[in-house]
């Protein structure tokens, strides 16, 4: 992902559960987001093609990564997840 001069980005350490946040044509869930216990609610992207997210989705999730806040979204590049 390139970074534009409006992106910043630190390191975070965020719980919550994980949701579907982007389907495929036919249904299929191709996109992640972490909701967390306080109302937030962050994309989330696997590193380096790590670990498929779908094992994951309904369940509480500890989330440590990359924060990068544009003008319009905020991500999590992953770098550790556990069930928590």
């Amino acid at each position: 992902m390139k970074k534009t001069k409006s992106e910043k980005q630190r390191q975070v350490d965020v719980s919550g559960i994980i949701i579907p946040a982007d389907w495929d044509s036919n249904g299929k869930v191709k996109g992640y987001a972490i909701s967390t216990f306080n109302e937030k609610e962050y994309v989330v992207k696997n590193m380096d093609g790590g670990e498929d997210l779908e094992c994951f989705l309904g369940k509480k999730a500890n989330i440590k990564g990359e924060l990068i806040q544009s003008e319009t979204l905020e991500i999590i590049r992953i770098k550790s997840i556990s069930v928590i």
